[in-house]
């Protein structure tokens, strides 16, 4: 029998074909055996199922779900629901892990007594270099808070895929299928509720390969607003640090004043610009009294208080003009 603690490591699997090969290989050549791995087939259309069951009968820690097609966090869900694993980890499809990253990771867990590990990782350019992405702390072992503070501040709470969770505090917690952006921001602040803090490797064990071209538009659909849904929630939370909570404030008003410029320019939205409003204006005096909060958005919020109709007109203005020289 194994003395090894079991890892259970999810790969949500769709339309990635061409990479999953490379993703697979990564995993099943941890040097860290002890592994479950559980690829779930979100309902590709492509000859990805026939590729996780190929790859199940030729290794027997490989499980498979076939699933149909309900999203990322729906996959990671159905995979959580099954998994046996001490510790739980994540991959995305069409990225690697480095040999050493279990084994590097549970180490970190044993050695610091903290519930989360987590490491660098490296960004994948499409042209295929890459560059070295570090976790910048000034300690090893974060604390609860300072975990918190990590996640929010730190510019890295949105990744799951470089840390190893213990299961125990994911028996609660689940990702929210109803929301498609800040999702894993959103699951870090709820594992960051459970635990008891976290242990930091600064070395890259994690291929991230770089999924959007930054210079792409943002185009306003209906999950748009899922990442103020997502900072609402983290809102709620309680017995959270004064400064994670008001980091949390800022990203939740950046995000409505963008979502509210574009319901101004969307007649399709324009429904919504009541409550955008009003969820700003329920903040306003913690907002407009928070010295680290920009000066830029202090405006916006008296503005949008005081003078509505001059705001509007003003958004839609620049909207306009800046639609003008695009063309």
């Amino acid at each position: 029998m194994n003395s090894q603690p079991k890892i259970s490591v999810i790969v949500p699997v769709y339309k990635t074909e061409g990479l999953l090969d490379r993703c697979v290989e990564s995993i099943v050549g941890q040097t860290y055996k002890n592994l479950e791995i559980i690829l779930v087939d979100d309902g590709s259309p492509d000859n990805c199922p026939a590729m996780c069951d190929e790859w199940a009968e030729k290794d027997s820690r490989i499980r498979v779900i076939h699933k149909e097609n309900g999203g990322v966090s729906s996959a990671r869900n159905a995979a959580l629901d099954i998994a046996t694993g001490d510790y739980i980890g994540f991959v995305d499809s069409d990225d690697w892990i480095e040999p050493e990253m279990y084994s590097s990771l549970i180490q970190k867990i044993s050695e610091s007594g903290k519930n989360i590990a987590l490491c660098s990782y490296y960004a994948v350019e499409i042209s295929g270099e890459r560059y070295e992405c570090r976790c910048v702390v000034d300690k090893e072992v974060l604390d609860k808070d300072d975990y918190f503070r990590f996640i929010v501040l730190g510019g890295d709470g949105g990744y799951i895929w470089n840390r190893l969770y213990d299961a125990d505090i994911l028996k609660e917690v689940r990702f929210d299928e109803d929301i498609w952006y800040s999702e894993d921001l959103l699951f870090n602040f709820k594992t960051a509720q459970k635990s008891n803090g976290a242990a930091v490797l600064d070395k890259a064990e994690y291929n991230y390969v770089q999924k959007r071209i930054r210079e792409q538009a943002w185009i306003m659909d209906d999950h748009s607003f899922d990442s103020m849904t997502a900072f609402e929630i983290m809102l709620s939370y309680k017995d959270i640090p004064e400064d994670v909570y008001d980091c949390c404030l800022r990203g939740y008003a950046a995000a409505a004043f963008t979502l509210l410029s574009g319901v101004l320019t969307n007649e399709k939205y324009f429904y919504k610009y009541d409550d955008i409003r009003s969820a700003i204006l329920n903040f306003k005096k913690r907002i407009l009294v928070q010295k680290k909060y920009p000066i830029k958005y202090k405006g916006k919020v008296l503005a949008l208080w005081l003078c509505p109709g001059l705001y509007n007109l003003m958004i839609r203005g620049i909207r306009k003009a800046r639609d003008k020289k695009a063309d």
